[in-house]
């Protein structure tokens, strides 16, 4: 069976690889499951916590060593159905939001993958300074690959970042950031980027969306919150 349909719905083509090889083996160990899928034996191990952070694997121990099993397929469709509740949840407010701003305010929502890519794309264009409240970690989780050129390309941009994170987040840090924790239980399921007259909060779970806001009084408010919460940070 091909990757691609599990891909479009956030799984990397070596996790899919991984799961896919999960369902035709039912219950094998990290060997195993590598020589079926053709993913490198370190590669598997850490695709296969991924997939069980992710509720679509699990694990049992014999004679010390784990074994792995897939979900059934069917927490697929629920973790989708879930998170697109998740986001309609949020939807009146931010048509709210979104009512209350000038003519000149105007919102975008991108979704998937490739719509978390084209929002980190247009900051690197625009080359300004950021700010992100929120969980740095995730999207280097999400997008390995893409994560580390977006961090090489702001470095060679010269574009500095400001980041206010959780005590227990671990991601790349850069010559030119600034950094400041929080307690866990003091952010939101959403994180806040704030560039140029841009706010974008992004939802983390599949099939993951960036909700795009353009607005200079936006950007201001937002900017007095992470100010606030700034100056209540610890620093590393």
């Amino acid at each position: 069976m091909d990757t691609t349909s599990l891909e479009k719905i956030g799984l990397s083509k070596k996790e899919a690889k991984v799961y896919l090889s999960l369902l035709k083996l039912k219950l094998a160990p990290v060997t195993k499951i590598s020589e079926e899928s053709g993913v490198d034996r370190t590669q598997t191990y850490d695709l296969l916590q991924n997939l069980i952070e992710r509720g679509l694997a699990s694990y049992v121990l014999k004679n010390n060593t784990k074994h792995f099993s897939p979900a059934n397929p069917d927490q697929i469709l629920h973790d989708l159905q879930e998170k697109e509740k998740e986001f309609q949840s949020i939807l009146p407010d931010l048509k709210q939001l979104f009512a209350q701003q000038p003519e000149k305010t105007s919102v975008e929502i991108f979704r998937g993958i490739e719509g978390l890519k084209a929002v980190y794309k247009n900051l690197l264009k625009s080359e300004k300074d950021y700010l992100l409240l929120g969980t740095p970690q995730i999207f280097e989780t999400i997008l390995p690959i893409f994560s580390k050129q977006f961090l090489k390309q702001v470095e060679k941009a010269g574009i500095k970042e400001k980041i206010i994170f959780s005590s227990k987040e671990k991601f790349t840090k850069l010559k030119n950031g600034e950094y400041r924790h929080l307690k866990q239980d003091i952010f939101n399921p959403t994180d806040a980027l704030i560039y140029d007259n841009h706010v974008i909060l992004f939802i983390w779970s599949e099939p993951y969306y960036a909700i795009l806001m353009r607005s200079k009084e936006i950007e201001k408010t937002y900017i007095k919150y992470f100010d606030f919460l700034w100056n209540h940070a610890k620093s590393l």
